[in-house]
């Protein structure tokens, strides 16, 4: 098959060419309700500009856990276990708190990783854990936690001192923030599902009416990251 191909290969990009020009959803593999949106927004080729890099392989991103470790001690690790990286500067980083990986071997074979120094995430997703600014002491509800990636950088913010309640829609969900609190040390998270959201649960984040309190709350809904 793959002799084939190679027999066919100006043909086929030819015809891939094509097909991308003629039917761009199915040229760039991309919803055709989608490719249609955004098309009568932005045009044609800005459309064909995204599509392509959607297409291409994502970055590796992580971030630092300063509840277990710093930027130096992470990298001094991490050249220890044939890790390469480059530093993530944006506007809404602090300094040295976000990584890009390079290459690296399997991360969960990596004691860096089991032990919980460092959490893969995109650098954009911290952005929405800056605007809420938690501090220290307050009580915090994230909606939609599952798996926790803003939820431990929340804690990490808060530096373990508070509440922080994680809320989502399902246990085998949440199951997935706790293991990632355990790997990451975070202790103030406690998990909730729908049902008991207004619940007793909550108690000792209500005022004397029995309404709960929250210092601020995040709802980053789950989506896609589609730009709208």
């Amino acid at each position: 098959m793959l002799r084939g191909y190679l027999r066919e290969l100006e043909d086929t990009r030819r015809l891939l060419a094509e097909l991308k020009t003629q039917q761009p959803h199915l040229g760039y593999s991309h919803p055709e309700w989608l490719v249609a949106r955004w098309q009568q927004r932005w045009g044609a080729e800005p459309t064909a500009r995204l599509m392509e890099w959607n297409n291409t392989p994502p970055h590796t991103f992580a971030r630092v856990n300063t509840l277990k470790t710093d930027a130096n001690k992470l990298v001094e690790q991490w050249r220890a276990e044939n890790v390469e990286y480059d530093f993530v500067r944006r506007d809404w980083l602090e300094e040295n708190l976000a990584f890009e990986l390079k290459s690296h071997p399997p991360l969960r074979t990596l004691p860096s990783f089991q032990q919980g120094w460092f959490y893969i995430q995109d650098p954009s997703t911290l952005l929405a854990v800056r605007e809420l600014d938690p501090h220290p002491g307050e009580t915090v509800l994230d909606i939609c936690a599952a798996p926790g990636g803003k939820l431990t950088h929340i804690a990490q913010r808060m530096r373990n001192e508070g509440r922080v309640i994680a809320h989502d829609t399902a246990e085998e969900r949440l199951e997935l923030v706790k293991e990632n609190c355990t790997r990451l040390g975070v202790t103030c998270v406690e998990t909730i599902l729908p049902s008991t959201l207004s619940s007793p649960v909550l108690r000792s984040a209500s005022d004397e009416g029995g309404s709960t309190r929250f210092d601020r709350i995040l709802l980053d809904a789950p989506c896609s990251n589609t730009p709208a």
